[in-house]
């Protein structure tokens, strides 16, 4: 694809970046803001409904109370009435004809006027005699006007309901006589108030709402959450009863007294708390709204605005082409140019008299053209130069390798001197058999042709003397500073020395003065243990003395506070100490360097004395020899085919069980390399 077209892209695909998503924000904001004025139409509605419902609920209220006042004005005559009559002595006929006369010309239905015995003898025409009870369980709606015959009441008002004898709606009205205990009672059929209920109702209104385009249902419950009023569009599918979960919306309104909205596909649920003018709540009204008109309106706008922005989109296609094409086509000038150089065609027209990157480029370009030209025209007696300079490097490169071989064959030849000397001096078969009644097994492995580790095993007067070190480093350097504790350590010997502190300060002191001239900063950690009759002392800094006793248990005797690495100090005799330990028949004593311990796998796991102690735990029954055999098996075991790094040194010690006259095999007879009862050194 070439660079033309990559541009046209990328200005394309910004353009593209840039619109989609415009597109979508303007879409979620516009239906979100449509979904809000839903929600305030719905708001406005339930407001209505509120309004309306307290004056629903005051106006009848307020009808029934000035009703119950007259009736209670009426009844109070009837009760002057009847105690003039019974002044004057009129039968009780002549009374009741009154009566009939005032319920044919007044308001009230009816009239109940009781004796001192509660039954009402007085009494509209063609009823039969009607007495009080005071149980409700007889008379649940006469039982109230007892009192008014036990003087317990002055007036009883009783609220419209319907009669248990024909389900009409009747009030009563009672109060007391004045010439003796009664109860005058007058009723009237409060029929209208139903008419007035119904006409001023909840339904009419919602009706009224309903013809409000899309407003597809009303529903209004009380605070009890029953449902009072409501009514759907019949031809908006939610059906004549309101749904459980509506219901349950409505309820959790009144709990939670806050407005709610909920869309379900082309509907907008609004459930609103109904409050009076005080805020006192009264209810709850869940209006449903039709979204069909608004998303059809928001569908509408988002064509517009696609078909707007694939114009926008197929303008900037084209612009963003042609302006391609201006910026590559000095670009597609300068390419051609360079591939006619390439040819060998110097002579290119360049666009350099233009004032911007391109043109700087250009020109830039061809002053290199330029001095290319300079360097061909120059290159030939620069290779044969530059051919000439590599002919003599190589001859020197080869003196010099020369040089390199014989010196390697030179520090050889020192080398393989060395370890001669350094296998010659290490401890041979007699030094590890014959001593007295301890069994000694040594094993030695350097990493390099010259190794670093030290032991020997010395005799004198009935005493077995041992020593193992560990020289810093491995190489020349490293076997000449033990060539020399070797030799000193045996010259100490020959004369008699026998004050270890005396001794490893004379070592220390050998070491440092001969570094210092070697110019070399090798230092060494180095024990002595000397035994005698079961009594085995050690002295000098080196790794821990592993005492395995016959029953199995362990002893690790650190000798870090027993001495200090020799050549580091001009004077280590304050650092010397002296530690003791007592060895039964069949006790065993392992020396080692951290050669051993610090033997890596491929994961750089170590090999460590925890391991080692285990091992030893397990088969301390065994003879020195195989001990010794078994843990450099198992060493070798764990480093697998990684590399050793450091001198590996092992002696193991072991009291017999008593003085042993016999003679002792020896150890050549184990068929493995590296003989544990001989000092090793691999060839």
């Amino acid at each position: 694809m070439n660079l033309q077209r990559r541009l046209l892209f990328m200005m394309a695909g910004v353009a593209v970046v840039a619109v989609l998503p415009t597109i979508a924000i303007f879409h979620w904001n516009t239906h979100h803001e449509l979904i809000r004025r839903s929600e305030t139409d719905g708001v406005r509605l339930a407001n209505t409904l509120s309004r309306a419902l307290s004056v629903l609920r005051d106006v009848p209220a307020t009808v029934e109370n000035k009703l119950g006042q007259q009736m209670a004005a009426t009844a109070t005559a009837l009760a002057q009435l009847v105690d003039l009559s019974q002044k004057r002595g009129e039968p009780t006929a002549q009374l009741q004809q009154r009566i009939n006369r005032i319920l044919a010309n007044s308001i009230i239905d009816e009239v109940w006027i009781s004796d001192a015995d509660g039954c009402a003898r007085l009494r509209p025409p063609g009823e039969a005699v009607f007495c009080f009870n005071p149980d409700p369980k007889k008379q649940p709606q006469a039982h109230v006007f007892w009192p008014l015959l036990t003087g317990k009441a002055k007036m009883v008002i009783q609220e419209p309901r319907r009669r248990e004898i024909d389900d009409r709606v009747f009030q009563y009205v009672g109060v007391p006589g004045i010439d003796q205990r009664r109860i005058v009672q007058v009723g009237n059929h409060v029929a209208f108030l139903e008419s007035l209920r119904q006409a001023l109702g909840l339904d009419r209104l919602i009706e009224e709402l309903l013809r409000e385009p899309d407003v597809l249902g009303i529903w209004v419950v009380n605070l009890q959450g029953k449902v009072i009023a409501g009514q759907a569009r019949p031809e908006s599918g939610l059906g004549k009863q309101l749904a459980e979960q509506q219901l349950s919306l409505l309820r959790n309104s009144l709990n939670t007294q806050a407005t709610a909205r909920v869309v379900n596909g082309n509907l907008l649920h609004v459930i609103v708390p109904l409050r009076d003018q005080s805020q006192a709540l009264q209810g709850s009204a869940l209006v449903t709204l039709s979204l069909k008109s608004l998303q059809e309106a928001l569908a509408t706008q988002t064509r517009l605005l696609l078909m707007v922005s694939s114009m926008v989109l197929l303008l900037v296609v084209v612009v963003s082409y042609w302006m391609a094409g201006r910026l590559v086509e000095p670009i597609v000038a300068l390419n051609r140019a360079s591939q006619a150089i390439a040819r060998g065609h110097w002579d290119q027209p360049l666009p350099t008299d233009r004032e911007d990157e391109i043109g700087a480029l250009a020109t830039s370009f061809a002053r290199m053209v330029t001095q290319l030209q300079v360097h061909l025209e120059t290159l030939e007696q620069r290779v044969t130069e530059r051919t000439y300079d590599l002919a003599r490097a190589n001859q020197e490169i080869v003196t010099l390798n020369q040089q390199l071989t014989d010196e390697n064959r030179r520090m050889g030849a020192e080398l393989s001197v060395v370890r001669r000397l350094h296998q010659m001096i290490l401890p041979k078969e007699e030094d590890l058999l014959n001593t007295a009644d301890l069994e000694i097994a040594a094993y030695m492995e350097p990493a390099d042709e010259v190794g670093g580790d030290y032991y020997d095993v010395l005799h004198r007067d009935g005493r077995v003397e041992i020593s193992i070190g560990d020289v810093t480093g491995h190489g020349l350097e490293s076997g000449m500073v033990m060539l020399m504790v070797q030799a000193a350590v045996r010259t100490l010997q020959a004369v008699g020395e026998i004050d270890q502190v005396k001794t490893i300060n004379t070592l220390n002191r050998l070491v440092y003065d001969n570094t210092r001239r070697m110019r070399s900063y090798r230092n060494m950690t180095l024990s002595l243990l000397v035994y005698e009759r079961g009594s085995l002392r050690l002295s000098g800094q080196h790794e821990e003395a592993i005492v395995v006793r016959a029953d199995g248990s362990i002893d690790r005797v650190d000798t870090l506070d027993l001495g200090f690495p020799l050549g580091i100090e001009a004077d280590v005799s304050s650092f010397i100490a002296e530690a003791e330990v007592y060895l039964n028949p069949g006790d065993l004593v392992v020396l080692y360097t951290d050669g051993l311990t610090e033997a890596a796998d491929h994961s750089n796991q170590l090999y460590g004395a925890d391991r080692l102690c285990r091992l030893l735990r397990t088969e301390h029954h065994r003879t020195p020899q195989e001990i010794c055999k078994l843990v450099v098996d198992d060493v070798y075991r764990h480093i697998g085919e990684a590399k050793i790094f450091d001198d590996i040194t092992l002696i193991v010690i072991k009291r017999q069980q008593e003085p042993a006259d016999r003679p002792i095999e020896s150890a050549t007879a184990i068929d493995w390399p590296n003989v544990c009862s001989l000092p090793s050194l691999s060839a």
